[in-house]
């Protein structure tokens, strides 16, 4: 996020810790991507033991999206319901038959 209001969603393609891919995202990555929107953004006080994170105009935010898991979760669910509606549909048909 740039001077408050300009985003963009940036894909890290090799983190420096491949175990936690967050720890890369940083506000000097994202002024090193140098994005049109960051243009001119300065960084703030970078002292880590006075900076809050808020300083500058740049701020980073980092997530995660769903693990293999969680879709296999929602696709599992989708199916299901498909089926029973699909079930209660053929036995609809069946009882006017």
């Amino acid at each position: 996020i740039c001077f408050g209001a300009n985003y963009t969603i940036l894909h890290l393609d090799i983190p420096d810790t491949p175990s936690q891919p967050c720890l890369s995202c940083t506000k000097k990555w994202c002024l090193n991507q140098n994005l049109p929107i960051c243009r001119g953004a300065t960084l703030g006080d970078t002292d880590p033991d006075t900076a809050t994170g808020k300083e500058g105009d740049v701020e980073a935010r980092c997530f995660q999206r769903d693990s293999p898991r969680d879709q296999l979760v929602v696709t599992i669910f989708l199916l299901t319901v498909f089926g029973l509606l699909l079930g209660a549909g053929i036995k609809s048909r069946l009882h006017k038959a």
